[in-house]
């Protein structure tokens, strides 16, 4: 744009140049002026399409830019169309949707009210067209059960006398055994008995109505299978003794001696256990027939001991020495092993001072003496020096 200023200016200020010029020179010199016209003309036509080329360049560019105005213009009424039309659409909408809610809000209430009371009533018809039919179910399930109950009540008494039959067939082969020579009452057991099963044989055993004969050689029969419960049952029978009142009579009840004899052939710790803690009950509480199986108690507790290395009895061993009674070379030998073995000189000198000087149980004087004699042989002499003395005295 500036430069279109400029040429126009250059073109009136040439515009008015050239008439004072050819006034002023038209006197002086005719011929110089036809060419410095001609030139003045074609530098004003060079000007004029300079000129004529700016117009077009700035025209170009004008209407670019007006081009551009446009279309500009085009898209803010397009935009503002746009909008507008959304803002008409979603009006549109959101009547349309407030109105088929409410529709269906009204309809719908009504038509579940109505579903809801058509069940209601189906429902209220089937219940009643069936009820008699339950009815005659539930009657059948009654009787049903009655039938079963009462097939389970005579299965039951079938299979309680069975097991009747099993226990009297087994007691009587159990008892014949019991009843048998010494060599016979060892195994091999018959078939009839090996067919027994261990907890058949502990319920023998522990059943105080069987005959003490049959529950002993059960016992016997579950030692020779090693079984791991007859020696708590066995602990238990020999504790109820311990328990039982004066006066209540024995019947049928295993003979705590053979309990036992029969625990002496189970040698673990929970026998060896079970025994320490019912000398310790019997020395403490004084059962009734006590006599009858400390001296088997304190025999078995101290062989077991022996076996399994366990030498902690000694205080209950020595306190049982002077109550012993009921003695035998079983019992002596089974004490003296004992003491020997677990280097207790004094339980020895015990045994000898409480039942060495009995003549009855002479063989218990020479055993102690034997055994005392690796641990105090000093004693050993003075015992056999007073006894010579008394002897020759005699």
């Amino acid at each position: 744009m500036k430069t279109l200023i400029f040429y126009v200016q250059l073109v009136l200020l040439i515009g008015i140049l050239i008439p004072s010029l050819l006034y002023s020179q038209q006197n002086q010199n005719t011929q110089k002026s036809n060419p410095v016209i001609e030139d003045l003309k074609q530098r004003v036509s060079e000007l004029e399409k300079k000129l004529q080329t700016v117009e077009n360049v700035e025209k170009l560019d004008l209407q670019s830019k007006l081009a551009e105005a446009n279309a500009k213009l085009a898209d803010a009424q397009f935009g503002k169309f746009e909008r507008e039309l959304r803002d008409s659409n979603d009006d549109w909408l959101r009547n349309w949707g407030i109105f088929a809610l409410t529709f269906l809000a009204v309809v719908g209430a009504s038509a579940l009210a109505w579903v809801k009371s058509r069940t209601k009533q189906l429902i209220a018809d089937a219940v009643e067209k069936n009820l008699d039919g339950f009815k005659e179910a539930v009657e059948q399930v009654d009787i049903l059960k009655k039938q079963a109950k009462h097939a389970l009540e005579e299965m039951s008494i079938l299979k309680k006398h069975k097991m009747e039959i099993e226990k009297k067939d087994a007691i009587t082969a159990l008892r014949r055994v019991a009843t048998s020579n010494p060599e016979q009452r060892k195994p091999p057991f018959p078939e009839t008995i090996n067919a027994l099963s261990d907890e058949f044989l502990l319920h023998i055993v522990e059943d105080e109505t069987t005959d003490f004969s049959a529950r002993l050689q059960a016992a016997e029969v579950l030692v020779d299978r090693e079984s791991s419960q007859i020696s708590a049952l066995l602990l238990k029978i020999l504790n109820s003794a311990v328990d039982r009142d004066e006066n209540q009579p024995i019947t049928n009840n295993l003979d705590p001696s053979n309990c036992l004899f029969i625990l002496a052939k189970i040698p673990t710790h929970e026998t060896y256990q079970g025994l320490k803690a019912l000398i310790s009950r019997v020395l403490t509480e004084k059962p009734r027939n006590v006599d009858t199986y400390i001296s088997e108690t304190v025999t078995s507790l101290a062989e077991i001991g022996v076996k399994l290395n366990l030498g902690d009895s000694i205080p209950e061993l020595k306190l049982a020495i002077p109550i012993l009674k009921k003695l035998n070379h079983r019992v002596i030998s089974a004490l003296t092993e004992y003491f020997d073995k677990f280097n207790e000189p004094e339980g020895l000198k015990e045994i000898l001072t409480q039942h060495g000087i009995n003549n009855k149980l002479r063989y218990t004087e020479e055993i102690c003496l034997r055994a005392l004699d690796k641990h105090d042989s000093k004693f050993v002499e003075k015992w056999r020096a007073r006894k010579a003395a008394d002897e020759s005295e005699a």
